[in-house]
C-alpha cells in the first residue's frame, strides 16, 4: 500500500507500481483540486482520508 498526499508522484507511483493506494489531503492535493489532478493523471486512489488521523483510524492503528 502506497500512501502519499500528492495525485501526480505518491499516488501515480503506486498506481504504476500495481499497489493499492491510500490519499492523505496533508499537502499538495486537497478536496478542492482532487478532480482536477485526477483529469490530469488519470488516476484515482483506491482510499481517501482527510488527515492523519483519519488514515489511523483506517489502517486500525
Amino acid at each position: 500500500m502506497v500512501v502519499g498526499d500528492n495525485m501526480r508522484t505518491d499516488i501515480a507511483a503506486g498506481v504504476n507500481a500495481g499497489c493499492r493506494t491510500v490519499l492523505v489531503f496533508t499537502g499538495l492535493t486537497n478536496a478542492g483540486n482532487l478532480d482536477h489532478y485526477k483529469n490530469i493523471t488519470g488516476i484515482s486512489p483506491d482510499e481517501i482520508c482527510a488527515d492523519l488521523t483519519e488514515l489511523k483510524t483506517f489502517l486500525g492503528v
